[in-house]
């Protein structure tokens, strides 16, 4: 299928996601630590924190952009416990 880009790579999936995260109203911060970039040597030594759950929060809210944007319905998954066996 010819989509009309003469050359294209992961990168401009980094960058295209970076942007849609800010459409969606992503704070910079949490953003860019998404796609892992270091945050400068002040922040990046003061500021350990992992910000998990605000890097989970961002990427479910950029499926449901994408999930919008191709026009797939978003399914609510079944969560199941899984139970570890000794």
């Amino acid at each position: 299928m010819d989509l009309g880009m003469e050359q294209w790579g992961t990168h401009d999936l980094r960058r295209t996601g970076r942007t849609l995260l800010s459409e969606i109203g992503v704070a910079p911060n949490v953003a860019e630590r998404v796609l892992n970039h270091s945050m400068g040597k002040i922040e990046g030594t003061y500021d350990i924190f992992g910000y998990l759950p605000q890097k989970a929060d961002a990427l479910n809210k950029l499926g449901r952009k994408i999930d919008k944007i191709i026009g797939a319905e978003t399914k609510q998954a079944k969560v199941v416990e899984l139970l570890r066996q000794a």
